[in-house]
């Protein structure tokens, strides 16, 4: 009788993060100040919020704007960017 085993595999994916480079928030291709500045100005429109959050007229993905893979957006986020441009 053949050994049969059952599993569950769970995956996660954070449809707000970059999967190529979680820093590089508008997905060009460079980690620039640009990035951490496209989370700063969605911070001051629409404030620290946990995501996701759905597309409307004044908000559409890309950027990807959870650098941290937290599920939220908040001033972390910019910060991770800023020390990636640091460290470069």
């Amino acid at each position: 009788m053949p050994l049969q085993a059952d599993a569950e595999t769970t995956v996660h994916v954070i449809a707000w993060q970059n999967p190529r480079d979680p820093m590089d928030v508008d997905d060009d291709e460079h980690v620039v100040p640009l990035d951490a500045l496209l989370i700063i100005n969605d911070l001051n429109a629409h404030g620290a919020r946990n995501l996701p959050i759905p597309p409307g007229p004044d908000f559409s993905p890309p950027p990807y704007l959870d650098t941290s893979g937290n599920n939220s957006v908040e001033p972390l986020d910019a910060l991770l960017v800023i020390n990636r441009l640091n460290a470069q």
